[in-house]
């Protein structure tokens, strides 16, 4: 991978098990990748019902982007 990754996932999600966000971290830590972010949400499913945890990822998606978007 060349280009900054955000990587959010519900522990519960039983669409996607959370092991495969697991791996691709563990696939980029040993890639020698660091321009990556990974959360892990608890209690929380294939999406958001947490408002707090909708606020969380909606600043952490504003800061990624504003950090990483070449247009801005």
């Amino acid at each position: 991978m060349t280009r900054p990754i955000l990587i959010a996932h519900g522990e519960d999600d039983s669409n996607v098990p959370i092991s495969q966000s697991k791996k691709l971290v563990a696939a980029l830590k040993k890639a020698g990748k660091s321009d990556y972010e990974y959360v892990a949400y608890k209690d929380e499913g294939h999406g958001f019902s947490d408002p707090a945890n909708l606020k969380d990822w909606f600043d952490r998606l504003d800061a990624f982007l504003a950090k990483h978007n070449p247009a801005g």
